[in-house]
């Protein structure tokens, strides 16, 4: 520890007081004290992180909004972006573009690209189950 300390009063629940004992006692701990003002500094910074990275996220989606309303015609449709998430995992939707355009016309353009991924899904799994295929059984 560095810099100024302050006395304070924590209250703790015995199984970790007992646990936090056993860890001075066996040498992995210098104290208590060391142990508390450990983990709440690695959660403080872990929270930070968080928030770091979330602000970021919310600048860069900002950042691409504005481009978009500036070339609408870059942004890329519902069936592009299904068809990007099928390609990134894989999905059985990958080799069934035609049942992307029928999700969306079904579930509609505001329908959320995973949303799509899974009525694919739910319709390939149910042409197999009527069949009695496992060719088309998905994961």
């Amino acid at each position: 520890m560095s810099g100024q300390t302050v006395a304070t009063s924590v209250r703790l629940p015995e199984e970790l007081q007992r646990a936090a004992r056993a860890a001075v006692e066996s040498g992995m701990a210098r104290s208590l004290t060391e142990l508390i003002v450990d983990g709440l500094r690695e959660r403080l910074v872990a929270l930070a992180t968080e928030k770091e990275q979330y602000t970021d996220k919310v600048a860069a989606r900002a950042a691409l909004e504005e481009y978009y309303e500036m070339y609408p015609e870059a942004r890329p449709t519902l069936a592009q972006v299904a068809m990007a998430g099928a390609e990134l995992d894989d999905h059985p939707a990958l080799h069934h573009p035609d049942l992307i355009d029928k999700a969306i016309a079904d579930l509609g353009e505001d329908a959320h690209p995973e949303d799509v991924l899974a009525w694919v899904k739910g319709v390939l799994a149910a042409r197999a189950s009527a069949s009695g295929s496992d060719e088309a059984a998905v994961a």
